[in-house]
């Protein structure tokens, strides 16, 4: 929650109209991302052929949006 305000602060993350809601929001998704994909990686391969690649590619568009441009 700190480096999300201190992003915010430094402008490195756009304002945002609620930013505590959004700062759990987007720790309860990789929290509950990483609970249903890391402890079935191995189906996730053998049925999609990625695991752990999916948590990266969500994270990396969570922050896409969040960032200032």
């Amino acid at each position: 929650m700190k480096s999300f305000f201190r992003g915010i602060e430094d402008h490195s993350i756009r304002p945002l109209e609620d930013p505590a809601l959004a700062a759990t929001t987007v720790g309860h998704c990789l929290m509950a991302m990483a609970q249903r994909i890391m402890p079935r990686e191995p189906l996730f391969i053998e049925e999609h052929g990625y695991g752990q690649e999916m948590l990266r590619c969500q994270v990396k568009l969570m922050l896409a949006a969040l960032r200032q441009y």
